[in-house]
């Protein structure tokens, strides 16, 4: 489902609620990580680009593999066609953990202190991956549903297994995470102090 659509000079802009929620989910991810991460300045914008280009070719080779594979041999032409969707979540995960070991490698990091911030804040963008595919309609749960918040196909009520999995996988997640990462963080630092 699109925000809105525009022609400009025979170009049609169409972004996606699903887009914007990626969109939100990275710069939600570069201010943590420029905030608590242990990655120089100069470095962090080089971090985000290995992350968006892996997660993004992870996402869709992921999705090729594991969804619609028969699809895509035979329309080959169709892998390049991102514009329609299909992003795999799986593939996704693969790529960013590919991008932070491949980036730690090239720019002399510690892998742990490249991934301890990326993975505390990976669950807000679950949250708002799940958020986004809730707007478009997909991901549809068990029919009939008759309860709030359910999703209309064809006339058909689905029940909301997106928003399920934003709060358990998104929200929830996200407490844990955020909790377990300062616990640790101020652990070190009474350690730091102690001795």
């Amino acid at each position: 489902m699109h925000i809105f659509e525009i022609s400009f000079f025979g170009i049609q802009i169409a972004p996606t609620w699903y887009g914007l929620m990626y969109a939100l989910g990275f710069w939600a991810g570069y201010l943590f990580v420029k905030k608590y991460g242990k990655i120089e300045k100069n470095d962090l914008e080089n971090l985000l680009t290995y992350i968006f280009f892996w997660v993004i070719l992870g996402g869709r080779i992921g999705y090729i593999l594991l969804y619609n594979f028969w699809y895509f041999l035979e329309h080959p032409v169709q892998i390049f066609a991102v514009w329609n969707g299909g992003m795999s979540f799986h593939g996704g995960a693969i790529g960013v953990i590919l991008s932070m070991i491949l980036f730690a490698k090239r720019y002399k990091y510690k892998l742990f202190d490249i991934s301890d911030p990326i993975v505390t804040i990976l669950p807000l963008a679950l949250l708002l991956g799940r958020i986004g595919n809730y707007i478009n309609g997909e991901l549809l749960g068990f029919f009939p549903y008759y309860w709030p918040l359910a999703i209309i196909q064809n006339g058909v009520s689905h029940f909301p297994s997106t928003l399920f999995e934003a709060f358990w996988e998104g929200f929830c997640l996200l407490i844990i995470m955020m909790a377990y990462f300062f616990w640790k963080k101020h652990q070190k630092k009474t350690y730091i102090t102690s001795s």
